[in-house]
């Protein structure tokens, strides 16, 4: 991209963001978390997290629900449509997914007791 002097800085950080989502992509930020959406890559701390198959949709199927509450039931029916549904796995597994983004205290994922669970985006950094 060019720019001819005199410019507004104002334009030259709105291009750079421009030039910047183009070659990596926008995220999202939630505290230390990165959520790159587009390519299915979540970042703590700089560092990609490595999920399984099944973490990696629970973790984007919040994302894309995310400060909506989704019920056991939301999770089956998007997971395990035929499986058994043993209704501690969707604890096991956003247990983990807890665990390796750094919040063992629930807050990023939160858990509203006798409802579901909800991606909180709404955290200060």
């Amino acid at each position: 991209d060019y720019m001819t002097k005199p410019f507004d800085p104002r334009e030259l950080l709105i291009r750079m963001q421009k030039l910047l989502d183009n070659q990596y992509g926008t995220f999202t930020q939630i505290k230390h978390i990165y959520i790159d959406a587009e390519h299915k890559k979540v970042f703590n701390n700089g560092n990609e997290v490595v999920f399984t198959a099944i973490e990696r949709k629970i973790f984007f199927y919040l994302y894309e629900n995310r400060d909506r509450i989704l019920t056991k039931e939301h999770f089956f029916e998007y997971l395990w449509q035929l499986e058994d549904r043993n209704q501690n796995i969707i604890n096991v597994h956003i247990k983990k997914v807890r665990t390796k983004i750094n919040d063992n205290n629930g807050e990023i994922i939160q858990n509203i007791y006798g409802e579901g669970y909800r991606l909180n985006t709404y955290i200060k950094k």
